[in-house]
């Protein structure tokens, strides 16, 4: 099945998977720094923090 997914990009015309470009950072390292700040945010707003928690949680 792979061999024809990649064969009907090819045919296509499209970019395959390997040529894409990547981001600078992964998700996960974007979503730990977010939480990160919101951590140092929330130590000075205790209501801030049971918000911003909810938020990550989602």
């Amino acid at each position: 099945m792979g061999k024809d997914i990649r064969k009907f990009i090819e045919d296509q015309g499209g970019i395959m998977p390997e040529k894409l470009p990547t981001p600078a950072k992964s998700l996960k390292q974007i979503a730990k720094e977010r939480k990160n700040v919101l951590t140092k945010i929330s130590k000075k707003s205790p209501i801030f923090y049971k918000w911003s928690d909810e938020l990550i949680a989602d």
